[in-house]
């Protein structure tokens, strides 16, 4: 099976043959989510899917089939953001997540990716920000939706606040 759809360009549509662009894709069961719009960007019809809710992630990757496999994680909302993740052992099981380890303040979301998450903290190393860059601010410390009212300045661009997240952790 082939299928057609309008490339990322919107120069018309583009045939998704050729091998799996991946092993297996794990997709959202909603049809209702705020990232749907770029869905048809990311599928392929040799790539096998799985609805979330019927997947166990550990014991996938423990299967012969994904042992050792690279995994990726994109969590896009139009912004593309790609995580590659290692996975590099396994502890003991638990009813709650815990992270064990991070560094850098979180990124602000709907910045507008990796270039719109530079131009922000750029905009708190310049000595005398910009109209453009003062709004920048303005919204991350005030109207962003995981705002920061301290701002990125000085070394808090580097804070990483691991009691913060285990409590979001806690809570899911």
């Amino acid at each position: 099976m082939i299928k057609k759809y309008m490339s990322a360009s919107g120069r018309g549509p583009q045939m998704d043959e050729g091998p799996p662009q991946n092993l297996l894709r794990i997709v959202s069961g909603s049809r209702h989510g705020i990232d749907r719009m770029h869905e048809r960007f990311r599928t392929h019809s040799r790539t096998s899917e799985i609805p979330a809710g019927r997947i166990r992630f550990g014991k996938t990757m423990e299967s012969k089939e994904y042992k050792g496999a690279p995994l990726e994680y994109d969590y896009d909302f139009g912004d593309g953001w790609k995580h590659h993740i290692e996975i590099i052992g396994r502890a003991p099981a638990t009813n709650t997540f815990i992270c064990t380890a991070g560094e850098g303040h979180g990124v602000a979301e709907d910045v507008g990716s990796l270039e719109g998450w530079q131009k922000l903290k750029e905009a708190y190393r310049t000595q005398s920000p910009n109209k453009e860059q003062k709004d920048k601010m303005q919204w991350f410390e005030r109207m962003c939706s995981n705002k920061d009212s301290h701002g990125l300045g000085g070394e808090r661009v580097h804070m990483w606040d691991q009691i913060g997240v285990n409590f979001k952790l806690s809570r899911m």
